[in-house]
Protein backbone atom coordinates (compact mmCIF):
# COMPACT_ATOMS: atom_id res chain seq x y z
CA UNK A 1 0.00 0.00 0.00
CA UNK A 2 2.88 2.29 0.86
CA UNK A 3 4.33 1.71 -2.76
CA UNK A 4 0.93 3.06 -4.23
CA UNK A 5 0.87 6.09 -1.89
CA UNK A 6 4.57 7.13 -2.34
CA UNK A 7 3.89 6.24 -6.48
CA UNK A 8 0.67 8.24 -6.86
CA UNK A 9 2.15 11.25 -5.00
CA UNK A 10 4.93 11.15 -7.70
CA UNK A 11 2.59 11.40 -10.66
CA UNK A 12 0.53 13.76 -9.02
CA UNK A 13 3.39 16.05 -9.21
CA UNK A 14 4.95 14.79 -12.67
CA UNK A 15 1.21 15.85 -14.29
CA UNK A 16 1.53 19.31 -12.51
CA UNK A 17 4.78 20.36 -12.86
CA UNK A 18 7.85 20.82 -14.29
CA UNK A 19 11.41 19.88 -13.61
CA UNK A 20 10.62 18.01 -10.88
CA UNK A 21 12.58 16.95 -8.16
CA UNK A 22 11.85 14.39 -5.89
CA UNK A 23 12.65 11.51 -3.20
CA UNK A 24 10.68 8.49 -2.36
CA UNK A 25 10.84 5.61 -0.38
CA UNK A 26 10.55 3.22 -3.27
CA UNK A 27 12.31 4.48 -6.14
CA UNK A 28 15.35 6.40 -7.57
CA UNK A 29 15.14 10.04 -6.97
CA UNK A 30 14.48 12.06 -9.97
CA UNK A 31 16.10 15.82 -10.30
CA UNK A 32 14.82 18.34 -12.33
CA UNK A 33 12.89 15.85 -14.41
CA UNK A 34 9.79 16.71 -16.94
CA UNK A 35 7.65 14.03 -18.07
CA UNK A 36 6.39 13.96 -21.73
CA UNK A 37 3.86 13.57 -22.96
CA UNK A 38 2.22 16.68 -21.17
CA UNK A 39 -1.38 16.66 -20.29
CA UNK A 40 -3.50 17.75 -22.59
CA UNK A 41 -4.55 21.84 -22.54
CA UNK A 42 -2.15 21.54 -19.11
CA UNK A 43 -4.87 20.00 -17.42
CA UNK A 44 -4.18 16.78 -15.35
CA UNK A 45 -6.77 13.75 -16.07
CA UNK A 46 -9.50 13.53 -13.28
CA UNK A 47 -8.38 10.29 -11.14
CA UNK A 48 -10.19 7.76 -9.59
CA UNK A 49 -9.41 5.81 -7.37
CA UNK A 50 -10.42 2.15 -5.97
CA UNK A 51 -10.15 -0.53 -2.84
CA UNK A 52 -11.54 -3.40 -1.79
CA UNK A 53 -10.21 -2.79 1.75
CA UNK A 54 -7.49 -0.19 2.10
CA UNK A 55 -8.57 3.22 4.16
CA UNK A 56 -5.01 4.07 2.90
CA UNK A 57 -6.30 4.81 -0.74
CA UNK A 58 -9.44 6.47 0.42
CA UNK A 59 -7.63 8.77 2.37
CA UNK A 60 -5.64 10.03 -0.65
CA UNK A 61 -8.21 9.89 -3.41
CA UNK A 62 -9.30 12.93 -0.10
CA UNK A 63 -6.14 14.47 -0.10
CA UNK A 64 -5.63 15.25 -3.78
CA UNK A 65 -9.36 15.79 -4.15
CA UNK A 66 -9.73 13.00 -7.09
CA UNK A 67 -12.75 10.23 -6.90
CA UNK A 68 -13.06 7.29 -4.88
CA UNK A 69 -15.02 4.05 -5.14
CA UNK A 70 -15.18 0.59 -3.24
CA UNK A 71 -15.16 -2.37 -4.29
CA UNK A 72 -16.72 -4.84 -1.68
CA UNK A 73 -16.69 -7.45 -4.08
CA UNK A 74 -16.69 -10.39 -1.09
Amino acid sequence: MELAVDNYALLHRLWRGENVTWQGKHRAPLSGFTSTPRPLDGLPPFVWHSSIRSPEIAEQAAYYGDGFFANHIF
